[in-house]
């Protein structure tokens, strides 16, 4: 009896360490808690009536969204992307090392991966009759996104011994759509 005791408290003990160990979204790092706040501005179309316009401006939780963070490589360049689901409060979690530059986007930012090929490679690029691979050129439309969506990315400089992080960001409008009537 005393056997199958220790054995219980010996597996309850084992359990309680490996959960509290657990990192979320990465490893080799301490997590730390983001909380987003944002406003938003106001883009055209019917003009709305005050009441929505003043909370447009209001600032307030980015709650039950998705955040994208990545390290900030150079401009228009960043690796590393995780997205961090955050909860009603605008909260999420995430690991990450510090002294790295990062930024906080509420878009995707890295570019697609290229479709896998079976087993896992990369599929090869299909080339012209005269041998030459094709390459697809991005139209304006996609380069204003690109361009868009890292320019309203919020910087991150994650310091020692912070564990916690609240950002103000901004919802600014797409300048590469077409205006609203």
């Amino acid at each position: 009896m005393k056997g199958k005791l220790i054995l219980i408290l010996l597996t309850v003990g084992l359990l309680g360490v490996s959960c509290k160990n657990r990192k979320p979204n990465g490893s080799g790092s301490d997590a730390i808690s983001i909380q987003v706040y944002y406003t938003e501005q106001y883009c055209g179309g019917a003009e709305p009536p005050p009441e929505l316009m003043e909370k447009m401006m209001e600032t307030r939780p980015y709650g039950n969204q998705t955040v994208y963070i990545s390290v900030f490589d150079k401009p228009m360049k960043v690796s590393n992307e995780v997205e961090v689901k955050l909860d009603k409060a605008g909260i999420g979690e995430v690991a990450l090392d510090t002294g790295v530059e990062y930024v906080v986007s509420f878009y995707k930012l890295s570019d697609p991966e290229p479709p896998a090929a079976e087993g896992g490679k990369k599929a090869p690029k299909e080339t012209e009759p005269g041998g030459a691979p094709e390459v697809e050129e991005p139209t304006n439309q996609e380069l204003c996104e690109k361009q868009w969506k890292h320019m309203t990315a919020f910087p991150l400089k994650l310091k020692g011994g912070s564990k916690s992080y609240v950002l103000n960001m901004n919802k600014e409008c797409n300048p590469c759509l077409p205006a609203k009537p």
